[in-house]
C-alpha cells in the first residue's frame, strides 16, 4: 500500500467519477481513500451545481448533463478532506496569481507544507492554467512540487497503460465531451483506435510540459 497522501483537486474528482475512473486510478496507484485529500469545499459545490442543473440554472447544460454528480458528490462528501489553511502567508501569495484560484491555492498550500513536514504528496489537478501559473509563481516553496502534479491526460493514460486500452475507450467515450482534450483524444468514438488516441494524449501531456516547469511527473 502506497505511503503517499494524494491531493486531488474537484476538476480531477468530477471527470474520474464521471469517466467511472476514479477507482480504477486509485488502484493503479495503489492508494485507499484514506490516502486521498480532497477540499472541504466540493462538497458543497458539487451539491449546489448540481441542484442548479436539475432546476434547470444551470451555466453549462450541456457539460452538466453529461457529469455523473451523483457518483463525485458521494466522493466528496466521503473522502478525507482538508478544512483549514495550514499557512495563511503562502495560500495568500498563490491565491493572489493569476489562474490560481482559492481551491487550487488550499491544496497546493497543503501539499507544499505537508512535503516540508515530511510527508510524501502528489497532486492531480485538471486545470492547465493552474499549472500553467503556478510554474510562473517565484517562491522558493513551489520547487518542492518538481515532479509530484499530474495531469488528467497523464491519468488516462496510465489507466490506459494498466486496464488496457479497449476497456478505457468504452468507459470513456459515453462522456468524452465533458472535457475538451479528452473529447479529441477520442474523437472518433467507438471508433477511435489506440495509436492515434494515445498520440493525442501524449502530444497534450509533451506541450504541457514545456510550460510546466519540471512541475509534471515525469511520465509517460
Amino acid at each position: 500500500m502506497s505511503d503517499c497522501i494524494y491531493c486531488i483537486d474537484n476538476d480531477i474528482l468530477k471527470k474520474l467519477a464521471t469517466f467511472q475512473l476514479f477507482e480504477k486510478t486509485i488502484q493503479a496507484f495503489d492508494v485507499n481513500h484514506q490516502d486521498i485529500r480532497v477540499l472541504d469545499t466540493a462538497k458543497r459545490t458539487f451539491r449546489s451545481k448540481w441542484e442548479r442543473f436539475q432546476k434547470g440554472r444551470s451555466r453549462e447544460p450541456d457539460v452538466d448533463r453529461i457529469i455523473d454528480y451523483e457518483k463525485t458528490l458521494a466522493l466528496a462528501e466521503s473522502l478525507p478532506s482538508i478544512k483549514e489553511v495550514p499557512d495563511f502567508v503562502l495560500f495568500s501569495e498563490l491565491a493572489n496569481t493569476e489562474d490560481i484560484d482559492q481551491g487550487g491555492a488550499i491544496l497546493t498550500t497543503y501539499a507544499i507544507q505537508s512535503i516540508e513536514n515530511g510527508a510524501d504528496i502528489l497532486q492531480f489537478t485538471g486545470d492547465k492554467r493552474f499549472i500553467k501559473a503556478l510554474a510562473q509563481v517565484n517562491l522558493p516553496q513551489v520547487e518542492i512540487l518538481r515532479h509530484r502534479i499530474w495531469c488528467l491526460e497523464q491519468l488516462v493514460l496510465k489507466n490506459i497503460e494498466i486496464y488496457g486500452f479497449e476497456t478505457i475507450k468504452e468507459v470513456i467515450v459515453p462522456r468524452r465531451n465533458c472535457d475538451k482534450s479528452i473529447k479529441s483524444a477520442f474523437g472518433s468514438g467507438l471508433k477511435s483506435e489506440s495509436k492515434n488516441t494515445l498520440w493525442v494524449l501524449t502530444e497534450s501531456i509533451r506541450i504541457l510540459k514545456q510550460e510546466a516547469n519540471d512541475l509534471l511527473a515525469p511520465y509517460p
